[in-house]
């Protein structure tokens, strides 16, 4: 039985490396809707590990490339270390990008008695400080396990930290493959966010190959967000279902039609009215007519100190104080047995006001 097992591992070996010489890789194991292997399509410069099996004269060569040449049934074949220590084996990218998840299988020789065990995944964007984003313990069988975390950002170096092997303190760690998984749609960046009186202005760098993006809000920084407008089309978006004085934060993904990116930067912005400085009064009174939302015409001849207090009346209920009524004098209007007259307008029922000031001779 097991010469059987060993005759069949071999076959499926070959057959890998028969279609990998036509340009086919093994993706299996590998992507889900909308996820991608980063690590495909790289050179072997761009893989690196603090230490690796190479010893003189053995051909199958075990450096850090062979975890992640998508050959998902290894036999001692894939990447070893040449101890057991603390080891890591790197990723350059080239440029920054944002990882979630990391496929491991073991390496199936011995039985699996030298794969790793203990990891921690780790990013840098100087090769030099790096920011950890996820720890975790693997499987020393022939399950291909996945390990999800949230990115703190962005990075250009992705390491993973070897801790121990699964067992045995002695000779190496071993890695039969290795995925880096991120998105296959590139995350927007430089999203800005700026609030004006009712509205909130957002823009961001577009996305090569985006055919939309979706825009998200949240009342505290880092969510959870909400989205408010999916498939806008361009580079930009205002939001005006906001409320003066409170803050919003938002982020944007860019989506492709059938994969979503992960989250920009986040900006934030609070949305406020900004009180123009009213020009000097140049006369003792005004007539001040009020344009009502049905189109009706309300003018009324009144002081400046009324037509002053109608103004900050207007401007409190706007920023959401005060009554939603005023009521106006109607003076030398009144007739009839009426000893006082007064209209009374609703601040909603406005449409727009003028004031036309002048001096009485």
């Amino acid at each position: 039985m097991k010469r059987w097992k060993s005759v069949m591992i071999k076959m499926v070996i070959s057959l890998t490396l028969v279609l990998s010489m036509f340009g086919f890789k093994n993706h299996a194991f590998a992507d889900a809707a909308g996820e991608v292997d980063l690590t495909d399509g790289l050179p072997n410069s761009a893989f690196s590990a603090s230490s690796f099996w190479n010893r003189p004269g053995d051909t199958r060569n075990f450096g850090p490339e062979k975890a992640f040449d998508n050959v998902w049934i290894e036999n001692n074949a894939g990447f070893s270390t040449n101890t057991t220590k603390n080891e890591w084996i790197a990723v350059d990218f080239g440029k920054e990008q944002s990882i979630s998840k990391l496929k491991y299988k073991a390496d199936l020789s011995y039985e699996y008695a030298y794969d790793m065990k203990d990891f921690v995944v780790q990013a840098s964007n100087d090769n030099s400080n790096w920011e950890k984003q996820y720890s975790g313990t693997a499987l020393g069988n022939e399950t291909i396990q996945e390990f999800v975390w949230k990115p703190t950002g962005s990075f250009r170096y992705w390491r993973i930290q070897l801790i121990n092997n699964i067992g045995n303190n002695s000779y190496c760690i071993m890695v039969g493959e290795m995925e880096l998984i991120g998105s296959k749609q590139e995350a927007p960046i430089d999203l800005v966010a700026v609030g004006k009186n009712k509205v909130v202005d957002l823009t961001w760098s577009p996305v090569t190959g985006a055919t939309g993006y979706n825009v998200k809000r949240a009342t505290d920084t880092g969510g959870p967000y909400t989205s408010i407008a999916p498939n806008v089309t361009g580079d930009s978006y205002t939001d005006n279902t906001v409320i003066n004085g409170m803050t919003y934060y938002y982020v944007v993904t860019a989506t492709d039609g059938n994969s979503e990116s992960l989250n920009s930067n986040e900006a934030s912005a609070t949305p406020q009215k900004v009180n123009q400085p009213d020009p000097e009064a140049s006369g003792e009174r005004a007539i001040l007519t009020i344009t009502l939302t049905t189109g009706l015409d309300k003018e009324y001849d009144l002081s400046a100190e009324e037509v002053s207090a109608f103004l900050n009346w207007y401007d409190a209920r706007d920023a959401g104080a005060g009554p939603a009524k005023y009521a106006i004098n109607k003076h030398n209007n009144n007739k009839g047995p009426f000893s006082a007259r007064k209209d009374y307008v609703i601040f909603d029922k406005i449409l727009t006001f003028s004031v036309d000031e002048y001096s009485a001779e």
